[in-house]
């Protein structure tokens, strides 16, 4: 970090802003991305693919590839040291961005995460608050450094919106799923929380009892970009949009679907997949697996009772009006999902790696 502070800056680290810091965190993650590569591709003789994604370096994913890089807690500790944090670079990133558009005069399309919604404590279900297009804090709880950053960077652009500063949307995203055309999912389908539990319930062999009530409202990315575009269009007025399907699919359907495909999933009662759980938790590769089925399962057991559902009538009628309807991903499609994932070597042991 110093060394590219140095190249790019010509300054110590310790005298960059949080946008430059930014800047240099991006190029570090991407020179740590080309030396694995190489790295991995001397072991090997077959066959390279090069992409760049233009997701690669944004938001949640910038979380995500300094997980899978092995260098989070190393970008983290250092960044501390230099008088910022990843929340800072996040947020940083949403400032630049209103910047850059008010003196452009361009339109800020922004994408949040209905996951703003956080958590809530109550001893009453029937007083449960919902997130909708006209809600953002109402006292949540906020256990997770991602999901607060994600508000604050919210927040931040809703008052330049107020001010007059820029024209902005914010679209809030819930769970992206792979394409309804053919069942093919996005670039970045290993590091996709959803999916990362999919491998894991895989890798465990076990899916508990108690999971086959839950559901997941899945948005195939084809027909989510889609309904992306159409609300990136809207009138000034209209601003905050949570785009999500307005259909849900049980998570046992899924299950049942790599069940039906050869899979070794068994269905158990709560106490034998915790003693499964906790046995692979002491498997370091094991773990690297289940990053994202440990977040899940930490944030259903922490302080805060319920988790904030999420509400998308308002966004639901803006994409009917312009003739936008979500398909149900019912069994088809989850056949077509579960059939793409087994081509892309999804389930198989080096897949992490990969």
């Amino acid at each position: 970090f110093t060394r590219l502070a140095h190249e790019m800056f010509d300054r110590e680290a310790e005298q960059l802003d949080k946008y430059d810091k930014q800047a240099v965190l991006a190029e570090l993650v991407k020179e740590e991305a080309k030396r694995q590569r190489e790295e991995q591709g001397s072991k090997s003789e077959g066959k390279k693919v090069y992409y760049f994604s233009m997701e690669f370096l944004i938001g949640k994913l910038m979380e995500n590839y300094l997980l899978n890089l092995g260098i989070r807690g190393i970008a983290e500790e250092g960044l501390k040291d230099f008088g910022t944090d990843i929340e800072d670079i996040n947020v940083g990133g949403v400032e630049n961005c209103i910047k850059f558009c008010e003196n452009r005069g361009a339109r800020l399309i922004h994408f949040s995460t209905t996951s703003v919604g956080g958590g809530q404590l109550v001893q009453d279900p029937s007083q449960l608050r919902v997130l909708d297009e006209q809600t953002l804090y109402f006292g949540q709880t906020m256990n997770n450094q991602y999901i607060s950053s994600k508000m604050l960077a919210e927040r931040i652009l809703l008052e330049a919106i107020a001010q007059g500063r820029v024209d902005a949307k914010v679209i809030r995203v819930g769970t992206l799923a792979p394409r309804d055309t053919d069942g093919e999912f996005q670039i970045n389908y290993l590091s996709n929380s959803f999916m990362g539990r999919l491998r894991s319930y895989w890798m465990l062999g076990a899916f508990p009892f108690s999971g086959m009530g839950s559901e997941v409202r899945m948005g195939p990315i084809d027909t989510s970009a889609a309904a992306f575009l159409r609300l990136a269009k809207t009138p000034k007025d209209c601003t905050v949009f949570n785009a999500i399907n307005c259909n849900s699919t049980p998570m046992i359907n899924i299950i049942l679907e790599m069940i039906r495909k050869g899979m070794n999933i068994r269905l158990v009662e709560n106490d034998e997949f915790k003693a499964i759980l906790e046995k692979a938790e002491q498997d370091p590769e094991k773990v690297q697996v289940l990053q994202s089925l440990l977040a899940y399962q930490n944030k259903r057991v922490q302080k805060a009772a319920y988790t904030t559902e999420a509400s998308c009538e308002y966004t639901t009628q803006v994409l009917a009006r312009e003739g936008f309807f979500w398909n149900i991903t019912d069994g088809p499609y989850i056949e077509r999902f579960v059939d793409s994932l087994e081509t892309l070597g999804f389930f198989d042991e080096d897949a992490l790696e990969r």
